[in-house]
């Protein structure tokens, strides 16, 4: 037998080929062999281009007629042929038979069709194309109101702020609502723009506001009180330690003031720390305000305290011996003033009183001296006391007697 070059593809895609040996006294023998042909090769199918239509007035689909959709195979039998549709319009054909789309009608939108050919030894070929419909009428948004919340702690934004969900409606149904709110919102106002799209990509917007309140007070911790003890002079000279400040946005301006023995303040508006300083003997109380963008203000306040070791001393005048007036009980007495010295620190306070023969004193507060005063007869004891202002104290006190003035009495006879 000759050898067979071309085998057809059977329905069983199987051919039995017999071969018969004979020999020179004309014996002969056969055997069979199967040829089995495997069609691998898929069918051709082509679709149609992507088809773009408007739909006219209010509707939300259109019929559209499909042109068919070509096929081919190489041994010329495509025994299915199906399509299905996503998108816009979900929709399938049979799942046996030749099947064409023709007149169908499309939603609004995109709906994507894909076809599906098949020939006899099932090996698939697809194709797909598009059906885009518009439609002109945008839809309707309507934003939720807006919102006001606090900083999260210690941050300077807001976070996982609750927008709600817009209303909207379109004749044809809403495709989508995005908005382009940031994941941490600042402190201040920051305008949310919300968009809903239909199928056909008309859009409308509204808007929404987030205003994020700053409720966090600065942070400032002062340096712990400062006390130095001076030998000589009456100043001190220092540049204080500066305060620790913090804020969960920033610190917007940090002003000081110096009260008590020594006075004086910074600048109302940025960032200021005391400078080097001649602090006055006493006690000066520096305190600091820090204030942040939002108005928010926090303090703190430490003393420096210079001491004279210098002791404040007051001299008072020597006793005072003084007779009273002829026929009286009672002198005027001409007090000297006392001597103070030592310190640096301004007087106060100088107050007196007599306790004796004549009692008295002077007002609590202020400069009192003695001066010139009326004394009973008697030993009366003046006592000065003096207070400047490092908050030292001294004492003296002397003695003003009056003796008794009597005059001579003649015998009468």
């Amino acid at each position: 037998a000759l050898p067979i070059s071309t085998f057809p593809v059977t329905a069983q895609g199987t051919t039995v080929v017999t071969w018969t040996f004979s020999d020179s006294r004309g014996n002969t023998s056969s055997v069979t062999q199967n040829v089995i042909i495997t069609d691998n090769v898929p069918p051709t199918v082509n679709c149609p281009g992507n088809i773009s239509q408007a739909i006219p007035g209010n509707y939300c689909s259109k019929s559209v007629t499909i042109p068919n959709v070509t096929y081919s195979d190489n041994c010329g039998m495509v025994t299915t042929l199906t399509w299905t549709m996503s998108g816009a319009t979900t929709a399938s054909s049979g799942a046996t038979g030749i099947n064409q789309i023709g007149t169908f009608t499309f939603n609004a939108g995109v709906t994507t069709v894909t076809v599906t050919a098949k020939d006899a030894a099932g090996n698939p070929a697809t194709c797909t194309f598009t059906v885009t419909l518009t439609e002109s009428i945008a839809p309707s948004i309507s934003c939720r109101s807006n919102k006001t919340v606090n900083a999260d702690p210690t941050k300077c934004y807001a976070t996982n702020v609750n927008l709600g969900t817009p209303v909207t409606s379109d004749n044809c149904g809403i495709a989508s609502v995005t908005n382009d709110a940031p994941a941490q919102f600042p402190v201040g106002t920051t305008t949310v723009t919300w968009t809903a799209k239909d199928a056909s990509g008309n859009t409308k917007t509204c808007t929404q506001t987030v205003t994020v309140v700053d409720n966090q007070d600065p942070v400032i911790n002062c340096p712990g009180n400062i006390t130095q003890t001076i030998t000589s002079g009456c100043i001190y000279n220092l540049t204080p330690p500066t305060p620790t400040v913090s804020d969960n946005c920033s610190i917007f301006k940090l002003t000081w003031v110096m009260t008590g023995a020594t006075t004086g303040s910074s600048p109302l508006l940025g960032i200021n720390y005391v400078p080097n300083t001649n602090f006055n003997v006493g006690v000066t109380t520096i305190t600091y305000t820090a204030k942040d963008a939002s108005g928010r203000s926090a303090t703190c306040n430490f003393k420096v305290t210079v001491i004279n070791s210098q002791p404040l001393a007051i001299t008072c005048p020597a006793d005072i011996t003084q007779a009273a007036s002829s026929g009286k009980c009672l002198a005027t007495v001409n007090v000297p003033n006392p001597t103070i010295t030592g310190g640096c620190s301004n007087i106060t306070c100088i107050t007196w009183c007599m306790t004796g023969a004549t009692e008295g004193n002077s007002e609590s507060g202020g400069t009192n001296y003695v001066g010139t005063r009326k004394f009973n007869v008697g030993e009366t004891t003046v006592s000065y006391a003096v207070t400047n202002a490092a908050g030292q104290t001294a004492y003296c006190s002397f003695k003003v007697t009056v003796t008794e003035n009597v005059p001579d009495r003649k015998s009468v006879v």
